[in-house]
């Protein structure tokens, strides 16, 4: 097996079958301790290799998971929310003032979603 990694000693690639540019001999069980869900680039770069094993970077794998949360809600918050705040006028003009402050508040906590990890549940009235 074959296995690049940067300076830091952050693995960035890999190859069990023919060649990659940059890498360096290591056992064929050199990745056993990594789980297969973790072995595509993005996770990969949160495990280390120092010549003889592989080591987790906790933190690292930490602010990917993270990242990849913030994303989802994100993705949430287009499909579930800007759908309806991109209404048109009228469907605004039909609005009670109160239902217009509960969407205001429901729209702004849509906004700091991705960095309060919270995704607000949808007024029962919106359809």
């Amino acid at each position: 097996m074959l296995i690049c990694i940067d300076e830091a000693g952050r693995i960035t690639g890999y190859a069990t079958l023919g060649g990659i540019e940059g890498g360096i001999e290591a056992p064929d069980t050199a990745l056993d301790g990594i789980p297969p869900e973790y072995r595509s680039d993005q996770y990969l770069r949160c495990y280390r290799w120092d010549g003889a094993q592989v080591t987790l970077d906790a933190e690292a794998l930490t602010g990917v998971l993270q990242g990849e949360a913030i994303e989802r809600i994100r993705m949430r918050r287009v499909a579930e929310c800007f759908a309806i705040i991109d209404r048109g006028r009228l469907w605004y003009e039909s609005l009670t003032p109160e239902q217009l402050a509960e969407l205001a508040a429901w729209r702004e906590t849509w906004l700091t979603a991705p960095e309060t990890g919270m995704a607000p549940e949808r007024p029962a009235w919106i359809k």
